[in-house]
């Protein structure tokens, strides 16, 4: 729950901010914007089955600790990137939502009884949206006020104690129903 918590608010303090870096930083067209972002779909389209697939194959907690490798890569190639470069970012970020939705989901229904799922994810989405309202209005003062760098910085640090909490907290030796 913490590090989805964590990559609700980071993702909402970066992901509007995105088209603003990539214009005005890296000079990407409205085209090439339209271009890249459907790669990104494309690319969790893509993997969304076989990341369900290995998540169910090889279970939980790999795929969950690759999705955040994935996503610590994907704000540094966004930052010092240039456009081939940030196809390689939107293809880390798009591995890691697959990766991430579909292990992250199937450990949840491994952990919470069947007839408290429906609440659980009800009061999960509720903390969720809210972290994700403060985490926009924190990206945009970060962007104009502080740096235009320091969401996409601050989303690759928030990677690293969520990789170092899934390694330490995850066990699925008790939690996966058969």
């Amino acid at each position: 729950f913490v590090t989805n918590a964590l990559s609700s608010f980071i993702f909402a303090m970066t992901f509007s901010y995105l088209i603003v870096f990539a214009k005005d930083v890296h000079h990407v067209d409205e085209f090439n914007w339209a271009l890249l972002m459907m790669w990104f779909t494309a690319s969790m389209i893509l993997l969304a089955l076989p990341s369900g697939k290995l998540t169910d194959k090889i279970g939980r907690k790999k795929p969950l600790l690759a999705s955040w490798i994935l996503l610590g890569a994907y704000p540094l190639l966004f930052m010092w990137g240039n456009l081939p470069i940030l196809y390689i970012a939107f293809l880390c970020f798009g591995a890691s939502n697959a990766l991430f939705a579909a292990s992250y989901q199937a450990l949840e229904a491994d952990l919470v009884p069947k007839e408290l799922r429906g609440k659980e994810v009800g009061c999960s989405q509720f903390i969720m949206y809210l972290l994700m309202s403060v985490g926009g209005l924190a990206g945009g003062f970060f962007y104009q006020y502080v740096s235009p760098m320091l969401p996409f910085a601050l989303s690759f640090l928030v990677t690293i104690p969520c990789t170092l909490i899934t390694l330490r907290f995850i066990d699925e030796s008790e939690t996966r129903q058969s």
